[in-house]
């Protein structure tokens, strides 16, 4: 089960810090053209969206490198968080396709939270 709890929380956090250095370190009108929903959103917002996902994603990897299970369930669980919020943007914007992307890596969010707290429970 360590191996598969790994493999979750690591294709986890690859996720996030790809896109969270994406939304930080490119120009909002350069993402815009393949992510639509930007166009609701500030550059500061979606910086601080990518700030908050790149964050979140390395304290899934860092709390699974220390063995420190909380802070791997909270990172999860903040990552999760985003991709409700993202889904409900999707959904509001008529995006229905982009939800499947949501709710896959809501699950993975999921996994990692579920493979993390046992011994917290």
């Amino acid at each position: 089960m360590e191996i598969i709890n790994w493999i979750v929380s690591g294709l986890l956090s690859l996720a996030f810090i790809a896109g969270g250095l994406m939304k930080i370190s490119q120009p909002k009108e350069k993402m815009e053209s393949q992510m639509k929903w930007m166009e609701d959103f500030s550059n500061l917002q979606i910086r601080g969206i990518g700030s908050l996902e790149l964050i979140a994603a390395l304290g899934v990897l860092f709390g699974r490198i220390t063995e420190n299970q909380l802070i791997t369930v909270i990172s999860a669980a903040v990552l999760g968080a985003t991709m409700i919020g993202a889904a409900l943007v999707h959904l509001r914007r008529g995006e229905q396709k982009e939800v499947v992307t949501n709710i896959l890596l809501f699950a993975l969010s999921i996994g990692a939270i579920l493979f993390n707290s046992g011994n917290l429970l």
